[in-house]
């Protein structure tokens, strides 16, 4: 036996039509553990904001539980909502140094990070620009515990671009991020002299235009990129998780580091907040470099 009630309750607040049909499906098979799996528990908000599976039910990744997410103070959840619809493929390191760089009040970023493919996320940075830690993430959940109620408003998308709500200043920002970043080259004029080859992977997420631009900022030659990782795709087709830490994530990359003769392997997941690398160390041998030494060089 399943809770009608939640069933009802689901039913009552969500307006997308997909996520419906997806419950209505479950009570048409009896299917009462996996509604209870969806419905009985709810999404916990935590320092990594929200991270689950997409499907319909109060503990997974959906559109009602990110509007409930996004309309902890109701006048705003309509434009906040809005906005998640028109995403932007930017590197995670982005999304920080935005609300850094216009004294946001908070910056939030659709992701899973390095998750299987099946989940998203809804990650938030602070004002400080960065992610949130206690006790700001319990303030959020208990916010959200208030305000499960959609407003109607919350679910209309339409004419967001024209909204004067809507700023679009993707690329405002990326220009002066790489200015910035530009500040931080101390040997801008020996780098081109420079024959370290490095091989770079964005294991099938957003990091390479970046990283390629970095390179290009600091005045290094080319990285030589894994090219069936290079794109962003959503189905990580190479790799079981789009970890860079994980065991075989590197394969393609140390592989291609053989090939050219790399020293380095660079690696960021798909969102391109999460750093590995791996130095040569024989004539085909690498080692990971340890997270303290990537630190200390940083």
């Amino acid at each position: 036996m399943f809770d009608t009630k939640l069933v009802d309750e689901w039913l009552r607040l969500d307006q997308n039509e997909s996520t419906r049909a997806e419950i209505k499906a479950l009570v048409a098979e009896n299917n009462g553990a996996e509604l209870a799996d969806r419905l009985r528990s709810r999404i916990e908000f935590g320092t990594a904001g929200l991270r689950g599976r997409m499907e319909a039910g109060f503990s997974r990744m959906n559109d009602l539980t990110v509007i409930q997410a996004s309309q902890v103070g109701r006048r705003s959840s309509r434009p906040i909502r809005a906005m998640m619809t028109h995403l932007v493929f930017l590197q995670g390191p982005m999304v920080p140094f935005s609300v850094g760089r216009l004294n946001a009040a908070c910056g939030v970023m659709i992701t899973a990070s390095h998750n299987p493919k099946t989940d998203n996320g809804y990650k938030v940075y602070w004002e400080n620009a960065v992610q949130i830690i206690g006790p700001h993430d319990k303030g959020i959940a208990r916010s959200i515990l208030d305000n499960l109620e959609p407003s109607i408003s919350a679910w209309d998308v339409r004419g967001v671009l024209e909204s004067s709500l809507c700023h679009d200043k993707t690329q405002e920002l990326v220009e002066a991020y790489f200015v910035q970043l530009l500040k931080l080259s101390r040997t801008r004029t020996l780098n081109p002299r420079a024959d370290v080859k490095f091989v770079s992977t964005a294991m099938h997420g957003v990091g390479h235009r970046f990283a390629a631009r970095a390179f290009e900022v600091f005045g290094l030659k080319p990285f030589f990129p894994v090219e069936s990782q290079k794109d962003p795709d959503p189905e990580f087709p190479t790799v079981i998780f789009p970890n860079p830490e994980e065991k075989g994530a590197l394969d393609l990359a140390l592989a291609e580091a053989d090939k050219q003769g790399a020293l380095y392997v660079l690696a960021q997941d798909p969102d391109a907040d999460r750093f590995a690398a791996a130095e040569r160390q024989q004539v085909s041998a690498f080692r990971p470099v340890r997270h303290v030494d990537v630190a200390n060089a940083l």
